[in-house]
């Protein structure tokens, strides 16, 4: 009820994979991972990058940015949307 009072237009309240698949992509569609792991954010990573979208994000350390960036490649995902994906985001906190 909060996030709609805050503008949402959906909330989802799922699994990772199961939300995801409710989520069709596009050209205005922005995806940011924030999630507690970097087995969870390569989840969310697998399943988003083979939609389209205007921009994907992560958030997390240079260190677990790369390790993911690594693990997609290995499991067979295009390197042009890996290239594509901005990671890490949010603010340098030192």
């Amino acid at each position: 009820q909060q996030l709609r009072a805050a503008g949402a237009d959906t909330v989802l309240c799922a699994p990772f994979a199961q939300a995801l698949q409710g989520v069709p992509g596009g050209a205005e569609t922005y995806f940011a991972v924030l999630t507690r792991s970097h087995v969870f954010d390569l989840d969310c990573l697998t399943r988003i990058l083979q939609k389209p979208a205007a921009y994907v994000g992560m958030m997390g350390s240079r260190g677990r940015a790369a390790l993911v960036r690594r693990q997609l490649v290995e499991n067979g995902l295009d390197c042009q949307r890996i290239d594509a994906l901005c990671a890490p985001i949010g603010l340098a906190i030192g």
